[in-house]
């Protein structure tokens, strides 16, 4: 399970982190991106 969340850790941050650092609106969708992804993978335990 951890692998997953590392895996998914790093895809988001190669497509949000080149964006985030001249946006911080990018930055926020993020965020509010990874949240959504971490409780899906919460129930999905």
């Amino acid at each position: 399970m951890m692998k997953v969340l590392a895996i998914l850790r790093s895809t988001s941050g190669a497509i949000f982190g080149t964006r985030s650092e001249y946006s911080p609106r990018s930055h926020s969708m993020e965020a509010l991106a990874w949240g959504t992804v971490m409780k899906s993978t919460n129930f999905a335990i």
